[in-house]
């Protein structure tokens, strides 16, 4: 404010105005001034509303990716869950006491020694019951196959609780 009364042209003699005019050069420079403070305070409010709308949109973004992730990690587990279910379901399936049985005896108790014996033994033609079995081992098998190849269940998952199936059949 003061450089602002230097400017104006009035003289300084100490800490005072010596010119008759100095009332007058005071008004002047302190609305000059006072305008130049007000465009200044306009301007640093622009600035900070900026920086405040600036910071908001980095919260936000960073916001929107934490949800994101979140989200997706969710997802993934609930997809975990879910095929850990279908296996279970599958498995329970499995250890049934009627399919059990199926393939415990299909493992240790058929015998054949070439394909022409085994239809006489347990083909669809002579054998219906042990047709049955066999078809049904299978077809539990092949779904847990096609599972397999979709992704819906793991390979080593199947390969942890069926290897003992797989490796006799």
């Amino acid at each position: 404010m003061f450089l602002g009364f230097l400017l104006v042209g009035g003289g300084w003699e100490g800490f005072g105005w010596v010119s008759p005019y100095s009332f007058l050069h005071f008004t002047l420079i302190l609305v000059r001034t006072r305008m130049i403070e007000l465009s200044a305070i306009r301007d640093l409010v622009a600035i900070f509303g900026v920086i405040a709308g600036f910071s908001y949109y980095v919260l936000t973004v960073r916001n929107a990716q934490r949800t994101r992730d979140l989200t997706l990690k969710a997802q993934e587990q609930a997809v975990e869950t879910r095929q850990l279910q279908l296996f279970m379901q599958l498995y329970e399936k499995t250890i049934a006491k009627e399919n059990w049985t199926a393939h415990l005896e299909i493992l240790n108790e058929w015998s054949w020694k070439d394909f022409n014996d085994f239809w006489n033994k347990y083909g669809e033609d002579n054998n219906l019951e042990a047709w049955r079995k066999l078809t049904t081992t299978c077809a539990h098998f092949e779904h847990i196959g096609l599972l397999v190849r979709d992704g819906m269940i793991e390979p080593k998952r199947v390969w942890d609780f069926y290897g003992f199936f797989l490796t006799n059949l």
